[in-house]
């Protein structure tokens, strides 16, 4: 009897391991929100040069027209996760939308500033002139931190909101006195004759940040995943340090630019490798540069009502990075 249901044994237990290789499926990618951000593109050379995959897991980038666009598709769901501003990290939490930055991806070093006619000198300059800013947006936090360093404030000039992709055209047509922007439009406003750079973002370092976000739900089931793509962007990184002309021509591509402007616009941003995301997330619960930068970035934003309340800091930051 024993040796008869043998086989039938054998079958049953095939049956049930086959129904459970059936019910295995591959792992979705990683679902990355990118914009058109000189800064972020390592992300895209990591994944054109094959980092990810040799790291062990699967990256789909998806490009938006605008940041708008992708922290819409990231609230919505569409994608696990984003590349934002410090300030754009601090409202969507407010917004009740749960997001902590893993990655450092780059900090403004002189790659935002305020561009003015030459017949203005300085900041003190400024005072009575028609400022072209975006109320609320990284531009508006640097005006605002560059009139407090010469003791002044948004008081002393007329704010004019405008779009983004606004501001230097009013510029040029003279319904502002100064714009305030960032990259690529100081490098190519850099060398005119009829206006000059006033001031710069290396005025305060490890203010206005830029990173990869997810939701910590998506950290917490997907960490080692994350840490491998981490991995693969900081190969990306090591690819710099050994040929800039290369990874920066590709980035001209992505960018639609040319090597000269993405090389002048680099001098001004801090690339976030593995040093500077310790420098900025922290280590071992010990808070880093961040989250100063957050709570200064958090009280501007409140000052304006643009967000409920200043959030705590440690709730921004998840440094996966220091565990590998």
């Amino acid at each position: 009897m024993f040796i008869c249901r043998l086989p039938a044994l054998l079958i049953i237990l095939l049956v049930l391991l086959l129904a459970g290789c059936g019910d295995s499926t591959p792992t979705a990618p990683l679902r990355m929100g990118i914009h058109f951000w000189p800064g972020l593109e390592f992300l895209q050379v990591a994944q054109d040069r094959g980092y990810f995959a040799q790291e062990g897991v699967k990256v789909e980038l998806v490009r938006f027209s605008s940041l708008a666009d992708e922290q819409r598709a990231y609230e919505n769901g569409h994608v696990d996760g984003a590349y934002v501003s410090l300030d754009q990290l601090v409202i969507m939490n407010d917004r009740g939308i749960p997001a902590q930055m893993v990655l450092v991806g780059d900090i403004s070093k002189g790659g935002d500033g305020i561009i003015t006619r030459p017949t203005r000198k300085s900041l003190a300059d400024l005072r009575g002139a028609r400022v072209g800013v975006t109320i609320g947006a990284t531009n508006h936090f640097t005006l605002v931190s560059a009139l407090q360093m010469s003791g002044m404030s948004e008081r002393d000039v007329e704010i004019i909101n405008l779009p983004e992709d606004r501001i230097m055209v009013a510029f040029d047509n003279g319904q502002v006195d100064v714009a305030v922007t960032w990259e690529p439009e100081l490098a190519r406003n850099a060398h005119r004759q009829d206006a000059h750079i006033i001031f710069t973002s290396a005025s305060f370092p490890d203010l206005i940040i830029d990173g990869v976000v997810f939701p910590p739900a998506i950290i917490k089931k997907r960490t080692k995943e994350i840490q491998s793509m981490i991995k693969g962007w900081n190969r990306a990184l090591e690819d710099v340090k050994k040929n800039p002309d290369a990874v920066f021509a590709d980035i001209a591509k992505y960018q639609k630019s040319d090597l000269s402007l993405m090389t002048t616009i680099f001098k001004g941003i801090e690339i976030g490798d593995t040093v500077v995301n310790r420098r900025v997330l922290g280590v071992a619960g010990i808070p880093g540069t961040g989250a100063d930068a957050a709570r200064q970035v958090s009280e501007f934003l409140m000052r304006f009502k643009l967000i409920k309340a200043v959030p705590d800091s440690r709730n921004l930051f998840a440094p996966l990075t220091a565990s590998h």
